[in-house]
């Protein structure tokens, strides 16, 4: 593969890993206020409240509706329970509840449900998170919150790579021939046919690729290109942490979790816009190593058992962890300095927002794997959730039920109906009643 994307942005990594071994440790969660024991109960049965209306929202909608009748409902629920939500800050209410944040959410959803109606709700809220992130970035740095093709295609384009890529299946190298395929694709050199209407995995790839570049033709959008090559070299390259086994050191784990997350929000950057000066360019990178530090802490159990080598899977089990998110929160401080030095205009204290909802994935992270830290440790993080994770993973898990089950019953209806049964009056609860799943 070319190096041009490694060669491009070399100046940016070294900088960004200089950054780092310079942070001092700081045991401060900045931006984190605490809860007490009876604020995080009045807030689980907020929650509990949110997901039994959302459940209810889903039973009783007429999924008969176009996906672009169904999606105001849901904007108008989700825009309410954000107002209402006792642990967000106004400005944070202010920011989440725009006009601009909804109407970009609804255009990436109403997208993605009409070209993938089997998008699984894993890839689905992948691809949703992989999204506001870019419109995290176009509010940092002073853009309007905007749908944009680009966005959605770049947004769209990891939960499919990742599927192929985080495999366990790669019979006869099909990861290797995927890699080198998509390669051509970003540097412009694929296939030329319509892959729009394609259900083929690799084709719903290239796709994405392709509404990237009717925006940004590469000859004109050199950063564009190069850091798509980067993120996409960075993904090839983390292959080789997944061996059956491998000695402390023996590579540059922290150097490609860099790699991977910088270039990853980096290629988001240029994306929001194409001629970003370099301190924007050092910030997004920065940023996208935390984020990437933060989901390696995340999956630091799966990816041992998995046998897939990062810098928390193998510390897992050997070292207490603590010094580490102390590290890493320096590391987000830093990652505040840079975006204020921007000076760039926003309605909003989007530093605030950055940093308060970054450091509550790492909290999180910490209760999910309390085992690797002091007990101390834990007991002062969990003070800064807002509620408590038994709680958070039950509602996420009747979520995602309930979800799943709308677009099961929502198919079952689809095919039911070009079977010539007469289903249009139903609603989605009263298919349940009928349990259609079990219907032969």
């Amino acid at each position: 593969m070319t190096k041009i994307s490694q060669f491009r942005f070399n100046a940016i990594k070294e900088q960004v890993l200089s950054d780092w071994e310079n942070i001092f440790y700081t045991e401060r969660w900045n931006d984190l206020p605490s809860f007490t024991y009876f604020e995080k109960r009045n807030n689980e049965k907020y929650i509990k409240r949110v997901v039994d209306e959302l459940i209810h929202l889903l039973k009783t909608l007429d999924f008969h509706s176009n996906l672009e009748e169904l999606t105001p409902h849901f904007n108008d629920f989700f825009a309410t329970i954000i107002a209402q939500c006792p642990f967000l800050t106004p400005d944070e209410v202010k920011y989440l509840t725009s006009k601009e944040q909804l109407e970009a959410t609804k255009a990436f959803l109403d997208q993605a449900l009409k070209e993938d109606a089997n998008l699984s709700v894993e890839s689905l809220g992948q691809a949703i998170r992989n999204f506001w992130i870019t419109t995290l970035l176009q509010t940092a740095y002073g853009k309007k919150v905007t749908f944009t093709q680009p966005l959605y295609g770049y947004s769209m384009l990891y939960p499919y790579t990742d599927n192929i890529m985080d495999s366990q299946n790669d019979e006869m190298g099909s990861k290797a021939n995927f890699c080198k395929k998509l390669t051509l694709h970003l540097l412009n050199l694929g296939d030329s046919k319509d892959f729009s209407q394609n259900k083929d995995p690799y084709e719903r790839v290239w796709a994405q690729v392709r509404k990237i570049y009717d925006t940004y033709p590469p000859e004109q959008y050199r950063n564009v290109q190069n850091s798509l090559l980067a993120i996409h070299e960075a993904q090839i390259d983390s292959l080789k942490q997944q061996k059956s086994s491998m000695l402390p050191y023996e590579i540059d784990l922290l150097g490609k979790s860099f790699y991977k997350g910088g270039t990853s929000v980096l290629a988001d950057a240029f994306l929001v816009n194409p001629e970003l000066p370099q301190s924007a360019q050092v910030f997004a990178y920065t940023y996208g190593a935390i984020l990437q530090l933060c989901d390696d802490l995340q999956d630091m159990a799966t990816d041992k058992e998995a046998q897939h080598y990062t810098l928390f899977s193998q510390l897992k089990d050997h070292y207490v962890l603590d010094p580490m998110l102390n590290k890493i929160n320096g590391f987000i401080d830093h990652s505040m300095t840079l975006l204020e030095s921007l000076k760039l205009p926003t309605e909003y204290n989007i530093q605030l927002i950055i940093s308060k909802n970054t450091r509550l994935l790492l909290a999180y992270a910490v209760i999910q794997h309390e085992f690797a830290f002091s007990k101390g440790y834990v007991r002062k993080v969990s003070s800064y959730l807002p509620i408590g994770p038994k709680a958070l993973k039950k509602a996420m898990k009747r979520i995602k039920k309930a979800i799943n089950q709308s677009v099961e019953l929502s198919n079952k209806l689809a095919d039911k109906t070009r079977q010539g049964t007469d289903l249009s009056s139903m609603t989605l609860s009263e298919l349940i009643e009928k349990d259609l799943t079990n219907a032969s």
